[in-house]
């Protein structure tokens, strides 16, 4: 099992507030890291994009064990114009690493 990999159920069960807060982390940890935050830089996107991009892919059942750090990287690579042939290898990258 992967470090942090429970975090995915609590996001599906997170209300809105609860979802702002978390991104709101993830950001203070990217700001505060160089090395994390070339991945988890967004540009001129907002919390509720965010949200919307990660619960739609979340929507998949196939994808309810990839963390929720991991998905947050997927859905900022979406928005930083990565192909959709990219996204698509990074969610099924994720699938099979945190699968197991």
């Amino acid at each position: 099992m992967f470090a942090g990999q429970k975090d995915t159920f609590d996001w599906q069960t997170f209300n809105s507030s609860q979802k702002v807060a978390y991104l709101m982390g993830i950001a203070d940890m990217a700001s505060i890291t160089p090395r994390v935050a070339f991945h988890f830089n967004r540009k001129n996107i907002t919390a509720g994009e965010v949200m919307s991009a990660m619960d739609a892919i979340y929507d998949n059942p196939a994808n309810c064990k990839i963390t929720t750090l991991f998905m947050y990287s997927i859905v900022v690579l979406q928005f930083n114009g990565a192909s959709e042939y990219t996204i698509q290898k990074e969610i099924e990258y994720a699938r099979n690493a945190f699968s197991k």
